[in-house]
């Protein structure tokens, strides 16, 4: 299996690009979006904000993040909300009520899409993190 790698630098925060990658690909599942590239960014309750391109492709040339990355995150790391995503060079910011979020605690990834919710274990096998199926509430 391939690890996710963003396309672009995140300089001290490699914990930031593994939850904003697994946050971005819970979301575009949720949304169940067609074919297609878009940015998303998305912020913390540490006042972090990342940007990362949901086409993110493997190269030599990417940083790459460990999962012992999400193992070692701080309380205040461990809540991350969308806040706005660009498709096709628009960018959309999320209404005040709108609620897109990615929890991570030590075996649970759970979260919210608008008004349903979601829910998986995962676990470190390796250089991998290995989630199981998601499952969803349906509003």
């Amino acid at each position: 299996m391939s690890k996710l790698m963003p396309r672009f630098s995140m300089p001290g925060s490699r914990v930031a690009t593994a939850i904003a990658i697994t946050l971005c690909t819970c979301s575009l599942l949720l949304a169940s979006c067609k074919d297609s590239t878009a940015e998303v960014a998305v912020s913390s309750d540490s006042d972090e904000s990342q940007t990362i391109h949901s086409d993110s492709t493997i190269g030599s040339d990417m940083p790459q993040s460990t999962p012992e990355d999400i193992a070692s995150l701080s309380p205040d790391q461990s809540t991350w909300k969308l806040t706005s995503w660009t498709h096709n060079g628009q960018t959309r910011s999320l209404t005040s009520d709108a609620n897109i979020s990615l929890t991570l605690d030590s075996s649970i990834i759970s979260g919210t899409g608008g008004c349903n919710e979601y829910a998986t274990s995962y676990r470190v096998e390796g250089d991998r993190i290995v989630m199981d199926p998601i499952s969803a509430t349906r509003r």
